[in-house]
């Protein structure tokens, strides 16, 4: 038995230990891949909670392995190689995967992109479009083709990238998602500045305006302005460029805009040849709290007073820029620090939460293994208890049978005796001449009697019924009195008749009337002298009883 339970024990525990692991398994698969939307360098870590990802089964190791791949390329990581997004793309294409395999296309495209193969990073990005079911996902089909129409742009193939950015536009629209219809806008107009087609893209910017504002999103739409005004720039209209500048700081007034905008609006006023103003504005530019902007508002009045001929001042104005830009990267050095203390902060902290988590799951562990063996230990002794309760039951089934088996032979002579018995009263009430008379008593010598004839009692065959009921059942005459004190002599008679099973045909005959009024004689006696309501019983039943 101890070995027996030795050997359960083994198993259970095991068991349940991998039941564990692949729930964990599983719970930090989910929250990597949420993380990995948003926080890809959390995910990383939450991964590494997974320590033997061999012992994942293959679907999970996939997931694993996309979920990786997804996050080290969203947070900026370089991949060794791109062997584990072939071996991953591969399992999703043989398993028909398509939700997994449009995303392994994807990744194994951004994979090319980042690394400058943009030939390949475009065919990987059409795969994965082609991947998706038709009709479905078209949001994700729009993300697609946007970074696809970039690659495009680095082929230098501007009308590829305007038509591809086209068709990106149709998914974000057939999807219905407006911010998706936003994003494709951006990139076509982006394409089509790089077309050289600038009115095309002024026009794209102005639709991606429309539907910001629709969405009151203040801070996009400032930059969109910014954007719109670089456009005009590059194209030489400085006016229109200072106005939709101006606007941009009159949509987003934030604090931290004012210098680069200042330093900006110097800059366009320098090129309208308007040095006052561009003077005023750099000015203000170097008043603001921004230092790195204050540093290129006075490199850009060093130049402005290098071109007058004015070289002291231009000095001057120099050594202030660097001084200046010495403390911006002293700031950058010192939140860089901080930076690295956060992070080594959360690091530690999430070591501290690792070891805690280990430690709860040593403790569930332990409270499984004690709860396991008490579980054995209660059906061991449940058991054995049904085992001395069956064993029990068993020599209960065993009495009682003997007891019914003596009960059934003691029924059987008590019917045997009730036979003879009867055959002896038969016997008996055959000697008296009064059972002659009676055509449903005597069948051997009426058997044919249809004709209704009165049947002829005597006093002495009366005295007669009455002492053979005595002596066929002694005690029948005092109960009958007992149930019906009120009982005439005559009733006392025709319950003897009814007593002896005297059919309603003789009874009509003796007592010369019909076999309705037999009936209600008997339901008169019943009811009145017995007492007795109801029609579950009848009288002949009662007095049948009555022994």
């Amino acid at each position: 038995m101890k070995r027996l339970l030795l050997y359960l024990i083994i198993p259970l525990c095991l068991l349940f230990t991998a039941c564990q692991n692949r729930k964990h398994h599983t719970e930090v698969l989910s929250e990597a891949a949420r993380l990995s939307d948003s926080i890809p360098s959390q995910a990383l870590m939450k991964l590494e909670e997974i320590k033997n990802v061999k012992r994942l089964s293959t679907a999970e190791q996939a997931e694993y392995n996309l979920i990786f791949i997804k996050s080290m390329l969203r947070s900026g990581n370089k991949l060794s190689s791109d062997s584990i997004i072939h071996a991953t793309t591969q399992y999703y294409w043989n398993h028909n995967d398509s939700a997994g395999l449009h995303q392994a296309l994807y990744y194994n495209g951004l994979y090319h992109y980042r690394n400058a193969r943009h030939d390949s990073a475009v065919l990987y990005f059409d795969k994965a479009v082609k991947a998706i079911p038709a009709g479905n996902d078209n949001d994700r089909k729009a993300g697609y083709k946007r970074t696809a129409g970039y690659s495009y742009l680095y082929l230098g193939d501007a009308e590829a990238a305007v038509k591809t950015q086209t068709e990106g536009l149709q998914y974000a629209r057939a999807a219905n998602d407006s911010l998706s219809v936003i994003y494709s806008l951006l990139s076509l107009a982006e394409a089509y500045k790089y077309n050289k087609n600038t009115g095309q893209s002024l026009e794209t910017y102005m639709q991606v305006l429309d539907l910001i504002r629709e969405r009151e999103d203040r801070d996009m739409e400032a930059s969109i302005l910014n954007i719109v005004s670089g456009v005009y720039e590059s194209d030489n209209r400085i006016k229109e460029a200072l106005h939709y500048k101006n606007k941009s700081q009159e949509v987003k007034r934030n604090r931290q805009d004012v210098p680069v905008t200042n330093l900006y609006r110097a800059i366009l006023f320098d090129k309208q040849n308007m040095s006052d103003s561009a003077w005023y504005y750099a000015e203000l530019s170097i008043k603001g709290d921004d230092q790195f902007v204050a540093a290129l508002a006075y490199t850009f009045l060093s130049l402005s007073e290098e071109k007058e001929g004015r070289y002291t001042d231009a000095l001057n104005l120099s050594k202030n820029s660097e001084r200046i830009f010495n403390s911006f990267l002293s700031g950058i050095h010192s939140a860089d620090m901080q930076q690295k203390y956060e992070k080594e902060k959360l690091e530690n902290e999430n070591n501290r939460l690792k070891m805690k988590q280990r430690e709860h799951q040593f403790y569930l562990l332990m409270s499984a293994f004690l709860l396991l063996l008490m579980l054995i230990v209660l059906y061991i002794i449940r058991v054995n208890n049904r085992r001395k309760n069956e064993k029990a039951a068993h020599e209960n089934r065993m009495i009682r049978l003997q007891q019914e088996n003596l009960l059934l032979k003691q029924q059987q002579e008590i019917s045997v005796l009730r036979e003879k018995e009867a055959i002896l009263r038969e016997s008996l009430f055959k000697k008296i001449n009064f059972f002659h008379k009676l055509p449903s008593l005597n069948r051997e010598e009426h058997n044919h009697h249809d004709k209704q004839e009165k049947i002829k009692i005597t006093p002495n065959d009366w005295q007669e019924l009455i002492n053979g009921i005595r002596d066929a059942y002694p005690e029948f005459l005092d109960k009958l009195k007992q149930h019906a004190p009120t009982l005439s002599d005559d009733d006392v008679r025709f319950c003897c008749l009814l007593k002896i099973n005297v059919n309603m045909q003789d009874l009509a005959d003796i007592y010369c009337v019909s076999k309705a009024a037999i009936t209600k004689r008997k339901y008169r006696l019943k009811t009145e002298k017995f007492q007795i309501a109801g029609n579950k019983l009848n009288l002949d039943t009662i007095l049948q009883q009555i022994n």
